[in-house]
């Protein structure tokens, strides 16, 4: 089995976490450690179709497995976006966030067969601040069609938040430094963009939006660019 992380990014410019253990469940024996290396992982480096492997097993047992956890270290970091930014600040676990995530996932490991996990860490519902303390609480979840999606950008805006939906499912991220964003993981159907840019190169709000948008399994739609409008 190999654990792969891609990212959901958020309004910062730079996440960097420490991973001390990944471990998967198998159904009726319990938890297997596949990686007990520490390591670090710059999140908001895997944007726009950016992954990295954080744990690869070979002589896995064959059979279900149900979950993996992740178990993060204390030098966790953040650097802010904007005038704000610069320099890294201290993330802090709070008071009641463990630092232990537990992520369901649904994979049969059979003999002599390559299983592939791909997770995404949702950085913008991951970290909250309360006064001047930053806190992560790592929101993480299994990508499980990743070969389904859609991918644009945006010219213009220094950061933006991109929503694709289309009435029953919702799904968000924001752009890369390049302006560039992909979305993996989405239901068949025909869905709306809707770019809301949070700094631009002009000094107003502006927004953007993109009709009739086809998603279909098994591709990645390409939507070009979002154009933003006062």
């Amino acid at each position: 089995m190999e654990v792969r992380m891609t990212d959901a990014p958020g309004n910062y410019a730079a996440l960097n976490v420490q991973i001390t253990k990944v471990e998967a469940y198998l159904q009726n024996q319990g938890w297997v450690t596949l990686n007990s290396q520490t390591q670090a992982v710059s999140v908001l480096d895997l944007t726009n179709g950016a992954e990295t492997s954080i744990a690869s097993k070979s002589n896995l047992n064959a059979g279900f497995y149900s979950k993996l956890r992740l178990t993060f270290g204390n030098a966790n970091s953040l650097e802010l976006s904007g005038a704000g930014g610069g320099s890294a600040i201290s993330l802090s676990f709070g008071t009641n966030t463990s630092q232990q995530v537990e992520i369901e996932i649904n994979e049969q490991v059979n003999a002599n067969q390559t299983t592939t996990v791909l997770l995404d860490f949702s950085v913008a519902q991951s970290i909250y601040n309360s006064g001047n303390t930053y806190f992560i609480s790592p929101v993480i979840q299994e990508i499980e069609d990743a070969s389904t999606g859609v991918q644009g950008s945006v010219q213009g805006a220094v950061t933006a938040a991109v929503t694709l939906s289309n009435g029953s499912n919702t799904y968000s991220t924001y752009i890369n430094s390049e302006g560039k964003f992909m979305i993996r993981g989405v239901a068949n159907g025909t869905y709306q963009i809707q770019v809301n840019a949070i700094a631009s190169s002009s000094m107003l709000p502006q927004n953007g939006s993109m009709s009739n948008v086809v998603v279909t399994q098994g591709q990645i739609t390409q939507v070009g660019n979002v154009t933003l409008t006062p």
